[in-house]
């Protein structure tokens, strides 16, 4: 256990620094997800961009 001299708390750092991994590993997962999903959605575009559409004979 620490003490804060400012607030006169006790308080466990190893607690803390666990916690802190744990929000951060949260946010990177969605932050890679979120990078994959933009990826995808690009080279989708690239892939639809390239496609030439014929015109409809009647």
């Amino acid at each position: 256990m620490s003490n804060s001299s400012y607030t006169n708390l006790k308080y466990d750092k190893s607690e803390m620094y666990a916690r802190f991994d744990n929000m951060l590993k949260e946010v990177d997962e969605e932050y890679i997800t979120t990078l994959k999903i933009a990826l995808l959605c690009k080279m989708m575009y690239n892939n639809i961009s390239n496609v030439v559409v014929a015109p409809l004979k009647r």
